[in-house]
């Protein structure tokens, strides 16, 4: 015979899932992970076939950033209110070592063709969490704020 489920079964099976995604925000390093509102969705305008003021090609989707000729990022995770994504690629020293890049970006006005612009602004974080909170590229300065270079330039191909 099955049994219903009770009312403290739920409400257990409740606070453990709780328990869980708070045990997930925190690092166990005793450093708080800083929450932000993250989406697997690319911001309106950044998706396609684009080349940078270098002549660099990319294909970017939701879930990728390719920069020809065959570098490839797994994007994990986008933040469209700060203007930055993680992505993950293998290290070309160490195909075991998984490292983690923030790459912010930055929308152009009055630059047309440019329509946006981005910075590796971190590329060797061990962890996500790691790139996920390293500080931000400095877009008020679009022409050295990418770690003392500029942001690089982006328009449709």
């Amino acid at each position: 015979m099955i049994r219903p489920v009770t009312k403290i079964y739920k409400y257990g099976m409740l606070l453990l899932g709780i328990t869980l995604i708070l045990a997930a925000c925190y690092s166990g390093r005793g450093k708080s992970i800083v929450y932000r509102a993250l989406t697997l969705k690319a911001a309106a305008g950044l998706t396609g076939d684009f080349v940078d003021d270098y002549g660099i090609t990319y294909t970017i989707t939701d879930s990728v950033f390719i920069q020809a000729p065959g570098i490839k990022y797994n994007i994990i995770r986008w933040d469209t209110a700060q203007q930055f994504f993680i992505a993950s690629k293998t290290s070309r020293k160490n195909e075991d070592s998984l490292l983690f890049s923030r790459i912010d970006y930055m929308r152009f006005t009055g630059t047309e063709p440019w329509l946006w612009g981005y910075c590796f602004t971190f590329y060797t974080a061990k962890t996500e969490a790691e790139a996920l909170n390293h500080p931000a590229a400095d877009r008020n300065n679009p022409k050295k704020g990418c770690n003392g270079f500029p942001f690089s330039r982006m328009k449709r191909q």
